[in-house]
């Protein structure tokens, strides 16, 4: 979780990645950043708040946030323990 500092930081300054529009890594980000959380027992937006931040920007992004809140979305994913992140 510490290599992911320089991101956050960058992040903290901008809205997505490439600047004030996101692009297709901004996506991959965000489904990084939701199983970090899931995998860190919730705890990557207590050491890292822009990632909850970037992470809020990118949910209320218009059909990523009608495709979050259907039932397509898998809500729970799956952590295996040997995925699971101490931070």
């Amino acid at each position: 979780m510490d290599k992911m500092k320089p991101l956050v930081d960058s992040l903290a300054a901008k809205n997505f990645l490439g600047g004030a529009d996101p692009c297709i890594a901004d996506f991959v980000l965000f489904e990084m950043v939701e199983f970090a959380q899931k995998a860190s027992d919730n705890a990557v937006y207590g050491t890292y708040p822009s990632m909850e931040a970037f992470h809020s920007r990118m949910a209320n992004l218009p059909g990523l946030k009608e495709y979050l809140a259907s039932d397509k979305h898998c809500t729970s994913p799956y952590v295996p323990d040997f995925a699971k992140v101490v931070i």
